[in-house]
């Protein structure tokens, strides 16, 4: 049975969690930083009415083949949107090594990732990337239809609409249908057509339809721990219901009908509603989605961060902790013989860090998601060398030091990897600038899972760098 999986290797350019909907089944799958030192299981198990599967960066998972189709699908997508440039040479490292330091639920591992998310995205004002497609979870839509009538049904728009009863007097005009009964079947009373001001606009009737087809299902929970705007999603939808108590549903083939119709000459009035039409026209056919995995597109919904941006943003808050650093400015713009694909264009570079301190020295630091490295790669050597003259060129500056910050790859100490001059290469006034391989701690579960997790791991985290990095010549 071995034979019939296919291995799996998240790669390390985001964390997050991403959905994969096949047929009836969701599964939510958690991409986990590599540098958490936890040994996490990536079987498959139950959570919150849904499969759940924890993937750890950089660590092989065998999967079966169209699951494990599915999934390199979504983080191929999610890999596109940060695309992270590396010096190195391109393979996937192997694993950090873990250990049993803890054991936590799962909606506890959850959480913590989150939360590590949730630094970097608010810290960067990202949204969440959320996009609702034509297959994939009917969880989502309920979502998406609940938040976006939240947003808009504040006040009822009275609009004409056509009204066809029968009458003790003629209304409006009597209809063909009318005309006819009047000579075959006499009667005192006339079917009429005419026009009435109010509510019962086709769109509210569409709407209400939708409403009561959410309130009368069970829904599930899964997504509460995403986010608070999922929580409670059936008491929210019957709360919207009761501002459209007035409005008479139309059955869910009608209701189709009129999506369909809507969505080809919606009124102006109603133009907010273009993407609300449609997301409830899929919602009402939803039985006729196709659930393939193999389909395309996968619905795509994730909540992600890209890696090295995090690490660099850890280091950046660790360092603004300190006393000792007056100003980190990030990503320092560097000019120099970077050639580019396009005939003369010179191609602009950037320093991760240039950290200010106290004694009005600087150092240049690169932030790498990378297991660190007495002797570091050739890549990462060239790199340092090149940026340190095309500095000291640009500027007539030097720095007090260049650095490679790294996360622990094992163990909670900050540490010195090592101090390197390059072989005399990195020169300050027929001196030799210093280079700097340190090893600072990643967040690990434990601190994310704590209320006030920032404020106590960085201040630990600004003692370890001022023993490291600031306290090194």
């Amino acid at each position: 049975m071995e034979s019939n999986y296919v291995e799996v290797i998240p790669h390390h350019d985001f964390i997050g969690v991403f959905f994969v909907s096949s047929f009836e089944e969701t599964t939510l799958y958690a991409v986990v930083p590599r540098f958490w030192h936890t040994n996490i299981t990536d079987e498959l198990r139950t959570f919150n009415g849904i499969n759940l599967r924890i993937l750890t960066q950089n660590k092989p998972t065998k999967l079966p083949p169209s699951e494990a189709d599915a999934v390199s699908s979504q983080m191929n997508r999610i890999k596109k949107i940060y695309s992270e440039e590396s010096t190195s040479n391109g393979d996937i490292e192997k694993p950090v090594p873990q250990q049993a330091d803890g054991h936590y639920e799962e909606v506890e591992i959850v959480k913590a990732l989150l939360v590590l998310c949730d630094f970097y995205n608010i810290k960067n004002r990202k949204n969440p990337h959320y996009e609702v497609s034509s297959t994939g979870d009917s969880l989502l839509l309920v979502a998406k239809i609940v938040q976006t009538l939240e947003e808009n049904l504040v006040e009822l728009t009275r609009t004409y609409s056509k009204i066809v009863e029968k009458a003790d007097s003629v209304r409006g005009k009597i209809t063909p249908r009318g005309m006819m009964m009047m000579v075959a079947q006499p009667s005192t009373r006339i079917e009429c057509e005419f026009q009435k001001f109010d509510v019962q606009s086709p769109i509210y009737r569409v709407f209400a339809t939708v409403l009561d087809l959410i309130v009368s299902n069970d829904l599930p929970n899964y997504l509460d721990i995403i986010d608070d705007s999922f929580r409670d999603l059936g008491p929210r939808a019957s709360f919207l219901r009761g501002k459209l108590s007035m409005i008479r549903p139309y059955s869910v083939k009608e209701a189709l009908q009129h999506t369909t119709s809507l969505s080809r000459s919606l009124p102006r009035k109603f133009s907010h509603y273009r993407e609300l039409i449609e997301i409830c026209e899929l919602y009402l056919s939803h039985k006729n989605i196709d659930f393939s995995v193999l389909g395309d597109p996968l619905d795509f919904f994730h909540i992600t961060a890209p890696t090295s941006k995090v690490w660099e943003k850890i280091v950046e808050t660790g360092l603004n902790a300190s006393e000792l650093v007056t100003l980190v400015k990030p990503q320092e713009p560097l000019k120099g013989p970077w050639v580019s694909d396009k005939k003369g264009l010179n191609r602009e570079k950037n320093i991760d860090l240039k950290i200010h301190l106290v004694d009005k020295s600087f150092i240049l630091g690169d932030a790498k998601y990378a297991i660190a490295k007495e002797m570091p790669d050739s890549g990462y050597q060239y790199q340092q060398f090149f940026y340190l003259h095309a500095y000291q060129k640009s500027s007539g500056l030097s720095p007090k030091s260049m650095s490679l910050i790294h996360p622990i790859s094992l163990g909670n100490d900050s540490s010195v990897k090592s101090i390197l001059s390059l072989e005399g290469y990195l020169r300050n006034q027929n001196k030799d600038v210093p280079w700097l391989i340190i090893e600072l701690p990643f967040p690990q579960i434990n601190d994310l899972l704590d209320e006030y997790w920032e404020d106590r791991f960085f201040t630990n985290m600004a003692s370890g760098i001022e023993a490291t990095l600031l306290d090194n010549p």
